[in-house]
């Protein structure tokens, strides 16, 4: 537990805001709209910093992709699908 603990926090303070606006790729972000472990304003701001980044907006916490994939698979294809169009 020791190590998963060390792991969360480690995660807790990356900030990747500073060369977010060094991103120069088709950016698509499926933001969770009601993440329990990564607050939806928190993916926001990093999303954000990424110039011209598209957010798909997703109903569900943080496990939506294993709780409800009828909901999250559709929005990562269309991230996807997004960002090679726009490619």
């Amino acid at each position: 537990w020791r190590m998963v603990l060390e792991a969360g926090r480690a995660i807790g303070r990356f900030d990747a805001r500073p060369w977010m606006g060094e991103v120069d790729v088709p950016t698509s972000v499926v933001v969770t709209m009601r993440d329990s472990v990564v607050p939806t304003h928190r993916q926001v701001k990093w999303f954000e910093g990424i110039p011209a980044a598209e957010a798909l907006r997703v109903d569900g916490d943080h496990d939506v992709i294993i709780a409800r994939p009828d909901r999250f698979v559709p929005m990562l294809v269309r991230a996807i699908e997004s960002a090679h169009e726009r490619a």
